[in-house]
């Protein structure tokens, strides 16, 4: 289909399922509830297949000098559209059922934006890469010239594409298997479900979920939405500076940076859990117990305790809450966040490019279900501060793989990249040709 195509495509299951969400306001019974399984399932196919294609084209149609820019543009994206979402759903709505704006006028807004989105994307062009990929040689030059500027002399650009992508025609599911074997695909397939796993080990998840009721232990009026909003702006100033800074100091540096935030906020926010737990309430047996299964007894971010001085009782450290969070989020969207989708749509060779990016995110949504549905009882067993002090051993694990395993794809061509994990090491000039490196 490609890639044009296949986000058009995309667009449209959008629109079906937002509408579906949407009309379950005429509607009563059991149907309310089964529309809306149907139009989430088809929310989620939609949300998934975009989180794949959409990086992998922007690669391919960027410049390399830019790729880092315009690849976290998708991250900003989703960062900007979840905050615009918390924002709205914070709205008094006192003429509903609902004390807030309710969900079917959400779906509303989220299915005038699939319009526009759908609108604007029609005069976007195909990737060049993937024109020339299935043999369009005219089309891709035709492309190439949209992209660039009709200033702009493509022919060597062209060509360079023509000669690297030569090699890479389409493979059957055996050849696929055989190409497993070649270091260029299973080095960098290790490395992304390695950097993807730990995207999700590193707690985001377990984070986003319940910053509201940490936000409520910190004794913060309306608790849940300054949670929500808050973690959403700071959500996107740090993948603001990460789209600014990818292509200046680099994607390790990010990762560097990212990794040790995310080390150091997540380990004060385990301190402030302590404190919160064993020091500040009365330690009598009724109030340990209710304590240590706080999050436990969380259940949909509404808290099962009673605010007393015995069990929710102020802190000094509350301050410490809040800056733990702003940090964290700050820190996982400087690095953590945004870089692996970007990584994952540059060290595949363009033939397996979209099967190794399936497999990656997979494994990655795996891990995210199961910690989202496995938190409550985890660390119901090491305590609420015990749980986030993993989550900071996997942060610091993080920071080492980076250093150690990590390559710096910076201003590099998606064909210099290929030939780093052939031959282990970047090699300059080779690349010109489209032949691969042998030095």
């Amino acid at each position: 289909l490609g890639r044009k195509k296949g986000i058009i495509i995309i667009q449209v299951l959008f629109l079906i399922g937002w509408a579906v969400v949407a009309l379950t306001r005429l509607l009563h019974g059991v149907a309310i509830f089964a529309l809306i399984y149907m139009g989430i399932f088809i929310i989620g196919y939609a949300s998934g297949s975009i989180n794949l294609i959409a990086p992998m084209y922007i690669s391919e149609i960027s410049p390399a000098r830019l790729r880092g820019f315009l690849g976290c543009i998708p991250e900003l994206s989703l960062d900007i559209g979840i905050c615009f979402v918390y924002f709205l759903g914070a709205i008094p709505c006192v003429s509903d059922y609902y004390s807030y704006l309710s969900y079917y006028y959400l779906a509303a807004i989220a299915f005038g934006m699939a319009i526009v989105n759908l609108i604007l994307f029609f005069p976007v062009k195909e990737s060049p890469h993937w024109l020339i990929h299935n043999g369009f040689d005219i089309a891709a030059k035709k492309c190439l010239k949209w992209l660039r500027g009709s200033s702009i002399c493509i022919d060597t650009e062209l060509e360079r594409l023509q000669n690297e992508l030569a090699e890479n025609k389409e493979h059957t599911l055996k050849e696929t298997l055989k190409m497993l074997k070649r270091p260029y695909v299973w080095k960098p397939l290790v490395l992304m479900l390695v950097i993807l796993s730990l995207q999700q080990l590193v707690g985001i998840t377990a984070v986003n979920y319940f910053v509201g009721p940490i936000f409520e232990m910190a004794s913060i009026e309306n608790a849940n939405e300054v949670a929500a909003i808050s973690a959403g702006v700071f959500q996107v100033l740090g993948t603001f500076v990460c789209l600014i800074l990818a292509d200046f100091i680099g994607r390790r540096m990010l990762m560097f940076a990212s990794s040790l935030g995310l080390t150091l906020s997540s380990a004060t926010l385990g301190v402030y859990l302590f404190f919160f737990f064993t020091h500040n309430c009365k330690q009598d047996p009724k109030t340990v117990q209710q304590n240590t299964t706080f999050f436990a007894e969380a259940n949909n971010l509404k808290l099962n305790v009673t605010k007393s001085s015995d069990i929710f009782c102020e802190s000094s450290f509350s301050w410490l809450a809040i800056v733990s969070i702003a940090m964290y989020t700050f820190s996982f969207e400087l690095g953590w966040g945004g870089i692996p989708r970007l990584l994952s749509s540059e060290v595949f060779p363009i033939a397996i490019r979209g099967k190794c990016m399936s497999i990656g995110f997979f494994v990655n949504w795996s891990i995210g279900v199961v910690i989202s549905y496995s938190f409550n009882s985890y660390q119901a067993l090491v305590h609420p501060f015990g749980a986030f002090w993993i989550f900071t051993g996997f942060s610091f694990l993080s920071f080492f793989f980076v250093l150690i395993f990590l390559p710096e794809t910076k201003g590099k061509t998606l064909h210099e990249i290929e030939d780093f994990f052939a031959s282990g090491h970047f090699c300059q000039g080779c690349n010109q040709s489209g032949n691969k490196c042998t030095k």
